[in-house]
């Protein structure tokens, strides 16, 4: 997986690329220890950008909750954009897209979780 960082104004989005899953091209952490710099250098809000994330597994999902969960915990808001219907779904399913925001495009409507992030 590649993960590119952008800045717009006072967000920063990084755009997830690939597959997001356990295998020998993505260390677990990367994405949280990516957060954790991001807020250390006074980020507080943060999106990821899923448009050209092709697959995600279970580790991927843990990844994605461990980001918000620390993002939070810094005080920052992390929010999901630009999901795949596939991966969505995977959201819906597991119940992420009810506690972490998920946007339809580039931050505008907001489909979940609004209030909470």
């Amino acid at each position: 997986m590649l993960i590119t960082e952008r800045r717009t104004g006072d967000e920063v989005v990084l755009l997830l690329s690939g597959c997001l899953m356990e295998d020998d091209r993505y260390r677990p952490g990367t994405l949280t220890d990516l957060v954790d710099r991001l807020t250390a250098a006074g980020s507080t809000r943060i999106a990821l950008d899923l448009a050209n994330l092709l697959q995600v597994d279970a580790l991927g999902l843990g990844e994605i909750a461990a980001a918000f969960r620390r993002a939070r915990e810094q005080g920052a808001r992390l929010w999901l954009r630009r999901p795949s219907a596939r991966i969505g779904r995977l959201l819906s399913v597991t119940r992420l897209s009810s506690v972490i925001a998920v946007a339809t495009e580039d931050g505008e409507g907001l489909l979940s979780a609004a209030g909470r992030t």
